[in-house]
This record gives C-alpha cells, sequence and structure tokens, in this order.
C-alpha cells in the first residue's frame, strides 16, 4: 500500500501553520474526522449499531480542549463531516468497520501453528504479539551455552515487573522468578554448580489447571526444583516484550541491575509449546470480570 496524507517533514523547519485540510481517525470502531479546524467524533460501544453512534462537533481553533460540543447548534456541518468521515474510509480502506478487539487477536493466533521459537543471545526486544503465546498453557524453555568458569547474567526476561517471568543465574544459583502482578511474585532459585563447558538449562511449565501451573528448574539433565503457581496470566503474552541473553526493557526483578547481560557465549534458548490452550475469548472475558 502507498503512503497516505503528506510528508510532516516541514513541521521540524519552523513554527509553521498546517498544511494538511483533512485526517480521518478509527479505531475498533470509535471515528473521527478534522477538517480546516473542526472535528466530529463518535465514540462506538462495541457490538452497537454503527448507524445509532452519537457525533459530536468540535470547533478546534477555538475549543482546543473540546469542551463545546456544537452538534446540535451546527447541524448541517456535523453532517457534511459526516459524510467526509465515509467517504475518507472508502477511499482509505478503512471499511468495512470492525469493532472487535481480543477476537481480532484470538483468530491470528487460532491461525499460526508454530509451536517452536528459537532466539540467540543480545537478541533484540520481541515484541509480545510476535512472541510465543504461552498464556494458561504448557511449554519448555530450553536453554544451551559455553561457559568458563563462572557464568551469570539473564537467560531470557519476558515481560516487567508489572507482569512476566525472568531466568537468570546469579551468585551460582539459577533463578526463575514469575510476576503475576506487580504485589505477586514467585521465585524459585537452585544451586548452580559452575564448571566449564557446554551447560543445558530447561524451565519446564506445566498447566495443571485453569489459570494455575508447576514450574520446574533441570540443570544438565538433573531436576532440581519445582514452584507451584496457582495464578497464571489470563490473556496473551506481557507488554513488555521479550529479551534473550539480558533484561534490556523495564526489569522483571529487582535482584540484578539491569541489563545484567549473560557472560556465557553461543547463547541459544529455544520454547516448545504444548497444545493444552483453552479458548482465548473466555480467558479474555474472564479478566474482564476480574477487572
Amino acid at each position: 500500500m502507498p503512503l497516505h496524507g503528506i510528508s510532516m517533514a516541514y513541521t521540524f523547519e519552523a513554527d509553521v501553520p498546517t498544511r494538511k485540510e483533512i485526517q480521518h481517525f478509527e479505531m475498533l470502531g470509535d471515528r473521527a474526522i478534522w477538517h480546516r479546524g473542526w472535528k466530529a467524533v463518535a465514540r462506538h460501544p462495541k457490538g452497537a449499531d454503527f448507524d445509532a453512534d452519537q457525533w459530536e462537533l468540535y470547533h478546534l481553533d477555538d475549543d482546543f480542549a473540546e469542551l463545546n460540543d456544537l452538534a446540535a447548534a451546527e447541524p448541517d456541518r456535523l453532517r457534511k463531516m459526516i459524510e467526509l468521515w465515509w467517504s475518507e474510509a472508502g477511499k482509505y480502506g478503512v471499511l468495512p468497520l470492525d469493532d472487535r478487539d481480543w477476537e481480532r487477536g484470538a483468530e491470528r493466533l487460532r491461525m499460526n501453528p508454530k509451536t517452536r521459537y528459537a532466539y540467540l543471545g543480545d537478541m533484540a526486544r520481541i515484541d509480545r504479539l510476535s512472541a510465543p503465546d504461552i498464556s494458561d498453557r504448557s511449554y519448555v524453555v530450553t536453554a544451551s551455552f559455553e561457559a568458563d568458569e563462572v557464568a551469570e547474567g539473564v537467560i531470557l526476561a519476558w515481560g516487567s515487573r508489572f507482569g512476566g517471568f525472568v531466568l537468570y543465574i546469579k551468585e551460582r544459583q539459577l533463578c526463575y522468578e514469575y510476576v503475576y502482578s506487580e504485589s505477586q511474585q514467585h521465585t524459585l532459585a537452585v544451586d548452580f554448580p559452575q564448571h566449564p563447558g557446554k551447560r543445558v538449562i530447561q524451565l519446564k511449565f506445566e498447566r495443571v489447571g485453569p489459570r494455575a501451573g508447576r514450574a520446574s528448574l533441570v540443570v544438565d539433565g538433573a531436576a532440581t526444583g519445582v514452584l507451584d503457581i496457582p495464578r497464571t496470566w489470563p490473556t496473551h503474552g506481557t507488554t513488555a516484550g521479550l529479551n534473550c541473553g539480558r533484561d534490556a526493557g523495564a526489569p522483571v526483578s529487582d535482584a540484578y541491575q539491569r541489563p545484567f547481560r549473560f557472560s556465557g557465549r553461543s547463547l541459544r534458548v529455544t520454547i516448545e509449546l504444548e497444545d493444552d490452550t483453552q479458548n482465548p475469548g473466555a480467558a479474555y472475558q474472564a479478566v474482564l470480570r476480574e477487572q
């Protein structure tokens, strides 16, 4: 698709008037149109009839904060603005209108048959919607690397202190922290004997019930610890994304100084998903009820 509209480059040169005459907006059925200082806007309730949406009208040149709705005072202008919105929407591919939110993502996830992901140390941040969907399902994280006498640092960091998990080595301990929320975390730490050579670490996460799991750590083939997690995230991913070999975003844990780069060599991390997911739409409705 071609880039629509006009370049914004001129706005960096000086304090000059806008060169645009029109701009349309649409998100999940909410709509607006700006035209020569006037703006019409409609808030759309999900599932409602689009034709029943109530439009508001503002003169932004005089009312930047949109406090004075002129829809009743200027019905002809509002009608023309609404017609202009439909014209722009048809021209630029906005139609047909679709007010689904989570359902769109759920459809995309169901279409993705991928169950195995591989990451290398120091990879750039992976967005949550491009990362594996581990919500309410079993999975195995396997990390392999070459170590000298001592290997430390973040192996995999997912999310932030508001929700996520991190797998790291510090002070000869392998640590796993699962952050359900900023006030509820679960931690498992096991001894990690240091010696040179190839090392393999696994985090095995087993779904034991609806939104509940059990995590276990395996070091070089030997099971070393188990952690029960009574409540797990209800929806897909965590907003801060995924990092391999470091914690590059808002840190998941306060136990280390970000980014806490992993010192082992040739780090490779794979994530393998089990096919025991539950209905994503039902999970979404559950979290809405909880909110």
